[in-house]
Order: C-alpha cells, then sequence, then structure tokens
C-alpha cells in the first residue's frame, strides 16, 4: 500500500484547543495531525514549541512530520506544518496528502479537497480503492544553485528571476 493509517493515540494538548486523538499516516514518510477543535487556535498553535517536542517524542524513533489542521468544510481543510529537520514551512504536499487520507478514512472531509496552506492552496484526491492521492497546484522556484555530488554548495541564489 502506497498509504498507512498508523492508528491512533491520546495526544494531552487540550489546553491548546486540539482533539484528543490525533492521526498518524504515512505516505512513504510519517505524519501526525492534530486535528484543531476551535477555528482561531490554528493561527494560535505554537507550532514552534510542540513540533520540536513531537518531532523528536519517543514514539517515532525516525522522527515525524507535525500538522495542525481545522476542517472548514467537507470540501476544505486549512493546515500548517512541521517538518522533520526543518521547522515550520509554508507548505507541505505530502503532509496535505496525509491529512487528506485521514480525513477520508475517519469520516471528517470528502475524498476531494482544497488544502490551504500558507504558501498556496493544493487541490487532492484520495482514491481508496486504489491506495492513491492525486495533488494538484502550484511549483514556484525558490531558489537555484549548483551543488556537488559530496553535497557542497558551490552557488546558491534565493528568489531567482
Amino acid at each position: 500500500d502506497l498509504v498507512t493509517l498508523l492508528g491512533d493515540h491520546d495526544v494531552r494538548l487540550d489546553r491548546e484547543g486540539v482533539d484528543e486523538i490525533a492521526s498518524f499516516v504515512s505516505v512513504g514518510n510519517p505524519h501526525l495531525i492534530l486535528w484543531m477543535r476551535e477555528a482561531e487556535r490554528l493561527t494560535q498553535f505554537d507550532l514552534a514549541r510542540f513540533g520540536p517536542m513531537l518531532e523528536h517524542h519517543p514514539w517515532f524513533k525516525d522522527r515525524i512530520n507535525v500538522h495542525v489542521v481545522r476542517v472548514d468544510s467537507d470540501r476544505q481543510v486549512t493546515m500548517r506544518s512541521w517538518e522533520r529537520g526543518s521547522g515550520e514551512t509554508s507548505a507541505c504536499g505530502t503532509g496535505a496528502s496525509a491529512v487528506c487520507v485521514a480525513g477520508v478514512l475517519e469520516a471528517r472531509t470528502g475524498d476531494a479537497i482544497s488544502v490551504i496552506l500558507p504558501g498556496g492552496r493544493l487541490e487532492l484526491v484520495y482514491d481508496p480503492r486504489q491506495g492513491s492521492v492525486l495533488m494538484t497546484g502550484p511549483a514556484e522556484t525558490i531558489c537555484a544553485g549548483v551543488v556537488q555530488a559530496d553535497g557542497t554548495i558551490i552557488s546558491l541564489k534565493e528568489n531567482p528571476e
């Protein structure tokens, strides 16, 4: 299977407006989804504090990506992402895919959703029979550079025009 629902565990972040049940999904890499109970909590949630704490939790020996998600309707969610090893990011395609899958399997959303991220909107469709997610959305160059085979960066320019 391309998509694996890892299971549910109690998450005790109740004071932060998070549902007590979080979703654990793998779409080739692991994702922890925290479903927000209250709409305004999405922007107020201290992802800089809880992201690294959850990323490095002993449950996840290889660390985990962390997402806070608000269900706006059965066809739209809004999310923020903490990517393992990177911190908070403006978008996360595999995270959006994990949210789409969990939304369907947990009856939170329909199988076709818009995912609103700080970096823009993605459209996703989950096909449970195939175990596949189709994602469409914009792509932008954020940097360009030259890297040697050993990983040495020769040049790097952010936001090239």
